[in-house]
This record gives C-alpha cells, sequence and structure tokens, in this order.
C-alpha cells in the first residue's frame, strides 16, 4: 500500500517519512531552528486559515507529541534517518550523535560527549539548541544536521 505524499517547498515527501526541517523566526535575530520528527501532513486552521504541517515528534520523556510547524516559516527540509532509540530502565530516551565541530570528535550521544569533554550536558544541550555559540571555546552541532 502506497503511503500519500506530502508536498513541501517544491519537492515530495511520503507520510511517515522522517525529515528534519528547518525554520525561521520573524523576529530580529533571525534564528533558524531545527525540527525533527515523522511526516504527517498539512492542517488547515479553521479559526486563522493558516496550514500547518505537522510532525509526529518524540519528547525527552520518550512521549509522542505532534507539533504543528507554520508553512510560511520553512525554510528547508532534508529527508534524514530516524534516530536510534536506547532503552534503560524501563523508560526510552531518544539518543542522536553529536559532533565537536572545535576538535573533530563524534559522541553517540550528549552524555557521552560530556563525559568526553567534561563540559556539562546542559551547556552542550544549548549549543546544540542554538541558546548558545559554543561552551568553554568548544562548538556542537548534531551529526545529521546540514554543515556539521
Amino acid at each position: 500500500m502506497n503511503k500519500p505524499t506530502v508536498l513541501i517547498k517544491g519537492a515530495r515527501y511520503r507520510q511517515g517519512d522522517y525529515v528534519i526541517i528547518t525554520t525561521r523566526t520573524l523576529k530580529a535575530p533571525v534564528v533558524s531552528l531545527t525540527h525533527q520528527g515523522w511526516l504527517q501532513g498539512w492542517m488547515t486552521s479553521p479559526v486563522s486559515g493558516f496550514r500547518y504541517l505537522q510532525l509526529r515528534i518524540q519528547t525527552a520523556e520518550g512521549k509522542e507529541k505532534v507539533q504543528d510547524i507554520v508553512e510560511s516559516l520553512i525554510a528547508r527540509v532534508e529527508l534524514a534517518e530516524p534516530p536510534q532509540v536506547i532503552r534503560e530502565w524501563g523508560g526510552t530516551r531518544v539518543s542522536r550523535p553529536v559532533v565537536c565541530l572545535t576538535t573533530g570528535e563524534e559522541y553517540p550521544s550528549i552524555g557521552s560527549a560530556h563525559r568526553g569533554t567534561g563540559r556539562p550536558a546542559s551547556s552542550i544541550q544549548a549549543v546544540l539548541l542554538g541558546k548558545h555559540r559554543h561552551t568553554g571555546g568548544l562548538v556542537f552541532c548534531y551529526k545529521e544536521a546540514a554543515g556539521c
């Protein structure tokens, strides 16, 4: 059975594809944000009339939820491999490979980057989320992100 296709920025994707979507903010300073998840499709708000792209994402607690992304804010869409799932003590966590751009070291997760560099995991995560440019002079990015 063929999955329905979704047209985004002139390219066709299949419902259920794992994608990385880069969006931009409207207010200055303009910042790029990335969203990752399984493509669900388009939804139009009956109130505002805006079209939203729906992604099924996995939260840090291992729960799934649907995230709506406004169509006009989408800058780029890329196909990606779903993240590796690690099961620990009955819970489910998603682990994503991290690269230190400063040293070139690759780590399987934020926790292992913390253990390998001695930098706090929360600081590494802040760099990955774009809240900080570096932590202790080290710059990090997710391995699957463009330009990493």
